[in-house]
């Protein structure tokens, strides 16, 4: 959703009508949107992204089936499934507490993907609600909840490190050392500097965490400086280096690690900061350097899996 579907409706608009309704059918038959279609359910990755995708298309003007999609997405956000290929990890309490806690695995992380998506359920409720008819007040009103709910990730700001923490289930930041360069955990595929400005949703609530525009330019300053150095002492939960740790000290990029999911919106953040141009001088620079091909191989800096690279070069080089 970061960068393929979001690309699919200005690039191909006839298309990405079919497409949404092609995710529908696991819905129609399942009675859940599937996390990772492959084709059918898999207990793999976080977040229920399906939210974002249909929120944006409809947002293009796309046509599809609306009221079904907003349906899944009401379901996802506030249904504990009995499959833990399907729904949410964590939602029966999160959805109440405002974050999933670390006694569900890689909590965090779950919470702040919930959090976008949950502003992607709020707007395409919104634009329910605007085509009137019986079911408006309904859709105002979950418009208005999910709204709310999206700036839940701030309680998960330590402003005693300036980073995002994961919770103990009694809402403690828990004990021990915290070091933002070690992966795992908390932090699915990356650490704490990788999902450092994941509120991609909320660019005025993250800056505002960090102090203001200023803060948070400062903050991305820090972060494009910090090197990834794939050392095993910052292996983390993992317990080894993973291949995308490796892939992360290959850009020379400090700790945006564009060449997987989480990190593909880092460099636009500047736009929330007190220095909006320099994203584009980021992106810029990246997507000349990173694409030649070169030493890391055939033009992608990593996976193209379901076609997020060639969309991220597609998205700079406009």
């Amino acid at each position: 959703y970061r960068t393929a579907w979001s690309a699919f409706a200005l690039f191909t608009p006839a298309l990405a009508g079919r497409m949404p309704d092609g995710l529908l059918q696991q819905w129609r038959r399942g009675g859940w949107m599937a996390r990772w279609s492959a084709p059918g359910y898999v207990d793999s990755m976080v977040g229920t992204s399906s939210d974002q995708i249909f929120a944006d298309a409809e947002r293009w003007g796309i046509r599809f089936d609306e009221v079904e999609a907003f349906e899944s997405a009401w379901r996802n956000a506030c249904e504990p499934s009995a499959d833990p290929r399907a729904g949410r990890k964590g939602i029966a309490r999160g959805r109440f507490a405002g974050f999933v806690s670390r006694d569900t695995h890689e909590g965090m992380s779950w919470s702040l993907e919930n959090a976008i998506s949950d502003a992607g359920i709020a707007r395409l409720a919104e634009r329910l609600a605007g085509m009137g008819g019986p079911e408006a007040p309904r859709y105002r009103a979950f418009a208005r909840y999910f709204r709310n709910r999206s700036v839940s990730y701030q309680v998960l700001f330590d402003d005693q490190v300036g980073f995002f923490r994961g919770r103990d289930h009694d809402g403690s930041f828990g004990a021990g050392v915290f070091d933002p360069r070690v992966w795992g955990g908390d932090y699915v595929e990356t650490n704490a500097w990788g999902m450092s400005v994941s509120p991609v949703h909320d660019g005025p609530g993250l800056a505002a965490l960090h102090g203001g525009p200023a803060g948070l330019s400062a903050h991305l300053d820090r972060l494009f400086a910090e090197p990834e150095t794939a050392d095993e002492a910052f292996g983390g939960a993992y317990g080894t280096v993973i291949h995308e740790q490796r892939e992360a000290r290959a850009l020379r990029s400090g700790m945006c690690a564009i060449s997987n999911q989480p990190a593909h919106h880092i460099p636009w953040m500047y736009v929330h900061s007190d220095r909006p141009w320099q994203a584009g001088a980021t992106v810029h620079g990246l997507a000349e350097r990173l694409f030649a091909g070169a030493m890391i191989g055939q033009g992608f800096p990593g996976d193209e899996d379901n076609g997020e690279m060639s969309m991220w070069w597609l998205w700079a080089a406009l």
